[in-house]
């Protein structure tokens, strides 16, 4: 029983890690945005 506690878990750790993953894209890519946007403005 114990092996499958440990499946378990570590499926969900990797849902985890590849909705954390999803987050940080999404993050980096307005932050990204941002900083064009304030480029943009002061020209």
């Amino acid at each position: 029983m114990k092996d499958a506690a440990v499946i378990n878990s570590s499926d969900g750790l990797n849902a985890l890690i590849d909705e954390t993953n999803q987050i940080v894209k999404i993050l980096s890519s307005i932050i990204l945005t941002s900083k064009q946007n304030q480029r943009d403005q002061k020209f």
